[in-house]
């Protein structure tokens, strides 16, 4: 990676990762020596000490590291795509890459929804920090708040910055009972990706995540059943349509991807949360596309 294909002339680069349980690597807990505790020096990202807030009036920008950076559930050390793509890029700068730095905002909560979860406009402004299964956040006003003050800062201190994507690794929450049918779930979905991006207020890519079913999940216990995927993988497709530029992801075209195997090769024991090594490949996917 020497520099940005996509974006040549940007002097700074935005990343958004948000979603559910896949976004934050549930549980894809990163070797000691893989994981990030060193500020560094050419990635910033969001700390949830001074940015997990409604109430913030400018923004405060730490050197990457895995620790702290998902504004979301608590949940640190995972093997998620932002690391993966935090490390390559540093990599690259050190080896000489003409790339800018990288700002990193990271918002997820595992089982939250954008229909009827935490993600759903209407959340009230509620903060109550802790792990996924204790937590209860207004995730999509955390994010709008976040986002706009994001934009603010680069666009003030930047002459070319560039949102070089918005990966929305979830909605699994969105398959379930009674929500994959809501009869409002177009315009909700409609609505959530449109004002989001204009709070990001540059051109920006979204990359969907197609959720996969595989053979260990058990539809109508730990997943739901394979219409309700394909429901929301349809509506994945139908804002890939609608949106300025948009783009579905699947595991289905990872190196890893074996339909004989029950995990299909990309999931832990449970088969709903991605292997780091799925992550891995999912940031480089993204950094191939994008860069030279």
């Amino acid at each position: 990676m020497n520099g940005l294909r996509s974006y040549p002339d940007a002097d700074a680069a935005l990343l958004f990762v948000s979603g559910q349980s896949n976004a934050t690597a549930h549980q894809q807990f990163l070797p000691e020596d893989e994981r990030i505790v060193r500020p560094l020096k050419n990635v910033w990202a969001l700390d949830r000490t001074d940015a997990q807030s409604y109430t913030t009036t400018g923004v405060t920008w730490h050197g990457y590291t895995d620790e702290g950076k998902n504004l979301g559930e608590i949940q640190d050390f995972t093997g998620s795509i932002d690391h993966y793509i935090a490390a390559a890029w540093q990599a690259a700068i050190d080896a000489g890459a003409s790339l800018p730095d990288l700002y990193i905002v990271h918002i997820s909560v595992g089982g939250q929804g954008l229909v009827r979860g935490m993600w759903r406009e209407d959340k009230p402004e509620v903060l109550v920090p802790g792990p996924f299964y204790a937590c209860d956040i207004g995730l999509y006003r955390l994010a709008m708040h976040t986002l706009s003050l994001v934009s603010a800062d680069l666009k003030r201190r930047f002459v070319r910055p560039a949102a070089i994507g918005w990966h929305w690794i979830g909605s699994e929450g969105d398959s379930d009972a009674g929500v994959w049918d809501a009869p409002d779930r177009h315009e909700r979905f409609d609505r959530f990706f449109d004002t989001q991006l204009a709070a990001i207020g540059l051109p920006c890519r979204v990359y969907f995540y197609k959720l996969v079913f595989t053979q260990c999940a058990v539809p109508g216990e730990n997943w739901p059943q394979p219409f309700q995927t394909d429901a929301v993988n349809d509506e994945f497709a139908r804002q890939v349509g609608r949106l300025p530029d948009a783009e579905l992801v699947t595991a289905e075209d990872c190196p890893l991807w074996d339909a004989a195997d029950p995990l299909c090769g990309v999931f832990s024991d449970d088969g709903i949360h991605y292997l780091r090594q799925t992550q891995e490949w999912f940031a480089r996917h993204f950094l191939d596309e994008i860069a030279r």
